[in-house]
């Protein structure tokens, strides 16, 4: 478990806490829950699944919060970093996943 905090724009301070355990053939599940104040305590699992290289990293970035991992071809050092990012719906209070991680470059 790691868990931290970063700012996202517009919304202010952002707690995250990543889970993971070990699957095995070097495989992890995850879990990735973030926390936020938004006239009260707001709670969310922004990602649930399956990566390579624990844990993932989370960051805020121009009003967007992104989560990254590691895939690995199997049997192989060789891996490709997935990013997703999210942005935060005021309206229905909650993170929504955009269609690609373009927003997260870092």
């Amino acid at each position: 478990m790691s868990s931290g905090a970063t700012q996202v724009s517009g919304l202010g301070s952002v707690r995250y806490s990543v889970g993971y355990s070990n699957i095995g053939y070097d495989h992890f599940r995850s879990e990735v829950v973030v926390e936020w104040r938004d006239g009260a305590k707001r709670t969310q699992t922004i990602y649930e699944g399956i990566y390579d290289k624990p844990p993932a990293k989370v960051w805020g970035v121009q009003g967007h919060l992104c989560v990254s991992m590691q895939a690995c071809a199997r049997y192989e050092d060789t891996c490709t970093v997935q990013v997703i990012a999210y942005r935060y719906d005021a309206g229905a209070k909650s993170f929504a996943e955009l269609e690609n991680g373009e927003q997260c470059s870092q």
